[in-house]
């Protein structure tokens, strides 16, 4: 069939290089009409390809408070969790959020009491910085008492230290006797 196509003195190189192609093609063809017809159902997962399943783990809203924050929540099952994200670290601000029907209830809380409301700012503006501490009056410190410091932690000290042991006095080694020479 190449024959016709380059005819009978082609380099078998460029034979083999159409053959190369057309199979890549006719992959790739079958791939892409196998994608379309599954849908979705062709899953590697856990076997449990059913159609109507939802996801357990999803992001219900994000919202920007300014550059780096943000409020997100995430809904796992059916209970929400508010997070606040970015900056320092990361805060859970709201957890167990149970969603029923259309309604938000969190379960197991006490009633909300009336709170002020939170004075965001505008979505250009960066977020004003909570006052800073109070300063301190630098009052000098007595410096501390280190040896009533130790005295309590050892107890009392001896008042001077033992007079020192005599040293031990090893009895005299006798001289070995002279051994008599043997008679011949």
């Amino acid at each position: 069939m190449l024959s016709t196509i380059l005819g009978t003195e082609g380099s078998p190189l460029v034979s083999y290089l159409v053959v190369f192609l057309i199979m890549v093609v006719l992959l790739s063809l079958f791939a892409v009409v196998a994608k379309r017809f599954a849908r979705g159902r062709l899953s590697l997962g856990n076997g449990s390809g059913t159609r109507s399943r939802q996801p357990r783990l999803g992001i219900v809203d994000i919202y920007e408070l300014d550059r780096q924050r943000q409020l997100i929540l995430l809904r796992r099952d059916n209970t929400e969790h508010l997070l606040l994200v970015g900056g320092p670290n990361d805060v859970v601000v709201e957890r167990n959020i149970v969603r029923t029907g259309t309604a938000r209830v969190a379960p197991d809380l006490p009633a909300p009491e009336e709170e002020a409301p939170l004075h965001l700012p505008p979505a250009g503006e960066p977020a004003p910085l909570p006052p800073p501490f109070p300063e301190r009056p630098a009052v000098p410190l007595p410096p501390p008492d280190l040896e009533a410091m130790f005295a309590s932690r050892e107890g009392p000290r001896p008042a001077a230290p033992p007079p020192p042991l005599p040293e031990p006095v090893a009895p005299p080694i006798p001289a070995p006797e002279p051994v008599p020479a043997p008679a011949v």
